[in-house]
């Protein structure tokens, strides 16, 4: 008969043991199961994959209490139910020699071990789960992280800035070489010591604040001191604060890092001194001086302004807008911030102002505007003399008709002048000068006809009846521009119609033809400078894109090898170093690409066409390449037997040609061909770049050559490439007037097709 009244396995004590045992096995972790006896029971196959052992030697030689590395302590506590957890290390190699089972792996390791008894729910130890998990990478980074901060101190201790660090209770930490050395001091006769020990009471004060202050709230800070060496120099630094925080967020030490700024200090001071004269000029001119916002805010005036406006102090006249309520109603100040818009300065126009009590000053007034780097208007700054009594005395002497023939007749601007008679024409009764010089003809023929009589390609337009109402009153002033034609010669006219007296009209009209080239100058200017910052936008975005991932990759394997060099086998080192030499290679064919593509957008990109003989530049091109080529078992078959000669520069026909033939070495499988070809048809030359590759999608192939939607795929070796070689082959096509395309098929291969004219 079999006892059953007490239970000696795990399995007896869980009916989910099957359950358990189930993801046991397939547990990616080396997991042991033993009885309480110690002897082990069960073994998952990551445990016999860790030791490379077959499992029935593991079942009659592993005990658990036999265990070299579990102490007695650890044996006591899993005995009363406490999981443990230790680590160990174990040499394969001695194990061999001493041949206490089959092993097939070799060298010292590390492993991290959980032990944790399984409790019945008796609450009875029933047995124990052993896991166990290699470290053994992380105990050798452990190793060298020691070594790395040696080097880190090295180059701290060597560095030509200041470096230095403060404990808590306000002494000297660490100083480097640099530090000392400003005080003629070896850098273990500060460390230890306080600023109070070094610098005067207010100079050690000033650091210390900065310092506290990081070790209070924990956050990077700056100051600028100024130091005087004991040869008397002085020297001002700015100094940065660093708080250094162990893993419970606490502040240890804070680091600070020097900057030397004399320079900029000694700059700094002469500018105010001659800020300091400029300002004496300034506050004593005899004329107003001013500086305003676009739209008005006052920003600087000087104590002659605030007089002639009628101010008692600056602040008061800060609360007044000039464009909305400091000037005369009848003076349209649109028309001078347009010109100075356009023109970026007004000079000597005379303007009418209103002073505080409600009178209008005239003023001979001339501003500019001043702007930013980027073309932008920031603020107007101007000067302005009184000229009240002058233009008093001209606005009188402008109600005589004297004054109004005398305007009529020196005005650049053409006028026409009309008047109803009893049929209700509109009859042409004069014109002033500026008006025969505008429109190139005399005005006498036209004398007494009707405006259909006088200009006939108005006959037929809604221009005379729209005269006549304007004429009776019936429809206010208007304004507009026209255009014209004479022979090869365009231009426009600003025209303002108004009524003078009852039944006549004026015909105000300005040749504004320079005026409007100047406007469609600058919409194609804004056009062209919207494109550049486009073009700049996709430049600086695909490099901060682009660039990243190579330059992580040398950063880390770079770092990786400095600090594990000893202790990394040749492999290793070797897979590093050509990581390390691909992401620079990539990183500079990118760059190289980018800066081509950059000049080429910007016009920068030297361009020196001449005459080519093609098959030459394509052999060349492949013999640069070649090598590539062969190493991955791929044939470059040039078809082309025929001397083509093409007006281009040598420089982009050998990039276009390399990009394109390395494309096809990149995305071909070992051992196929990358054929090139030509066809002269109409006048050009189409040359072929095929190869037997991986072919492109369909909806890919549209955004091959372009910059916004270019893709980075890896070749049939997992080459990298840039994912920029099409859009630099495409601008350089185009430059020269030729054209590019492709077909492709995916899984099929590919066909690059670049077209230039024969010379």
């Amino acid at each position: 008969m079999k006892d059953i009244s007490k239970k000696n396995t795990i399995a007896d004590t869980n009916s989910e043991y099957q359950k358990f045992i189930d993801i046991f096995n397939q547990s990616p972790v080396s997991t042991g199961i033993y009885n309480t006896e110690g002897k082990l029971e069960n073994i998952n196959q990551a445990y016999l994959d860790l030791f490379g052992i077959q499992k029935p030697e593991a079942l009659k030689r592993f005990g658990l209490f036999t265990f070299s590395p579990i102490t007695e302590k650890t044996k006591a506590d899993i005995r009363s139910g406490i999981p443990a957890k230790f680590d160990f290390e174990f040499d394969f190699d001695l194990a061999k020699r001493q041949k206490r089972y089959e092993i097939t792996r070799s060298g010292k390791c590390y492993f991290e071990c959980f032990i944790n008894p399984w409790i019945a729910q008796d609450h009875t130890i029933v047995g124990y789960i052993i896991q166990i998990i290699e470290i053994t990478a992380r105990k050798r980074a452990e190793h060298i992280l020691l070594e790395s901060e040696f080097k880190y101190r090295s180059l701290i201790h060597h560095s030509s800035d200041p470096i230095f660090s403060f404990n808590p209770n306000e002494t000297y930490r660490f100083v480097n070489e640099a530090f000392a050395r400003h005080f003629k001091k070896e850098p273990e006769d500060i460390i230890g010591k306080t600023p109070h020990d070094i610098f005067s009471y207010e100079e050690a004060e000033k650091r210390l604040t900065l310092v506290r202050k990081v070790f209070r709230n924990g956050q990077k800070g700056e100051i600028e001191v100024k130091v005087v060496t004991p040869t008397g120099d002085v020297h001002y630094f700015l100094t940065m604060a660093d708080p250094i925080k162990n893993e419970q967020g606490e502040v240890i030490y804070v680091t600070c890092v020097s900057k030397d700024i004399t320079k900029r200090k000694v700059a700094e001071e002469a500018l105010a001194v001659s800020e300091e004269r400029f300002r004496s000029l300034y506050e004593n001119s005899t004329i107003g001086l001013y500086r305003t916002t676009q739209d008005g805010k006052i920003i600087l005036a000087n104590p002659t302004l605030i007089k002639i406006l009628g101010y008692n102090s600056f602040e008061e006249l800060t609360n007044r807008n000039l464009e909305q309520e400091g000037f005369e109603s009848t003076y349209d100040r649109k028309l001078f911030i347009e010109q100075i818009e356009k023109e970026r300065y007004v000079y000597g126009a005379e303007t009418a102002w209103i002073r505080k009590d409600g009178t209008t000053v005239y003023l001979r007034e001339s501003s500019k505007a001043i702007l930013d780097s980027d073309g932008k208007t920031l603020y107007y700054d101007g000067t302005v003399e009184d000229i009240t009594e002058r233009k008093l005395a001209e606005k009188a002497l402008s109600i005589t008709e004297e004054k109004f023939r005398r305007i009529v007749e020196n005005s650049l601007s053409g006028m026409y002048f009309y008047f109803l008679d009893h049929n209700d024409r509109l009859i042409f009764n004069g014109a002033n000068p500026a008006a025969d010089k505008i429109m190139g003809l005399s005005h006498e023929p036209l004398m007494g006809k009707s405006i259909e009589e006088a200009f006939p390609n108005l006959a037929n337009t809604g221009v005379p009846a729209q005269f006549r109402s304007i004429a009776k009153g019936e429809l206010e002033a208007q304004e507009f521009e026209i255009s014209y034609q004479e022979g090869e010669i365009s231009g426009f006219y600003s025209v303002q119609v108004f009524q003078t007296e009852s039944n006549t009209i004026t015909v105000h009209f300005t040749d504004i033809s320079e005026r409007k080239k100047t406007e469609i100058l600058l919409k194609q200017q804004a056009t062209e400078l919207q494109k550049i910052n486009i073009t700049k936008d996709k430049f600086f975005s695909i490099i901060a894109h682009d660039l990243k991932s190579p330059f992580n990759a040398i950063i880390g394997f770079t770092d990786l090898l400095l600090t594990n060099f000893n202790h990394l086998d040749e492999a290793t080192l070797l897979k590093g170093i050509r990581t390390i030499e691909s992401a620079s290679s990539q990183a500079y064919k990118l760059l190289e690409n980018l800066l081509l593509w950059a000049q080429n957008q910007t016009g920068r990109g030297q361009y020196n066409p001449e005459k080519l003989n093609l098959n030459r530049q394509i052999r060349e091109s492949i013999h640069y390449i070649e090598s590539t080529a062969l190493n991955k078992g791929i044939r470059i078959i040039n078809n082309i037997k025929t001397d083509y000669h093409i007006f281009a520069d040598k420089n982009m026909i050998d990039t276009i040609l390399r990009n394109l033939i390395s494309n096809a070495i990149k995305f071909s499988y070992s051992g196929s061909n990358i054929v090139i070809s030509a066809i002269e048809l109409d006048g050009e030359v189409n040359v072929s770049v095929s190869d037997n590759g991986t072919g492109i999608a369909p909806g890919k192939l549209t955004a091959i050559f372009e910059i916004d939607k270019r893709t980075n795929t890896v070749g049939t070796e997992n080459e990298q490439g840039t994912g920029f070689g099409l859009v630099l082959c495409k601008d350089f096509i185009d430059r020269q007037g030729g054209n590019i395309w492709v077909e492709s098929t995916l899984g099929k291969g590919s066909t690059f097709t670049f077209s230039f004219p024969l010379h």
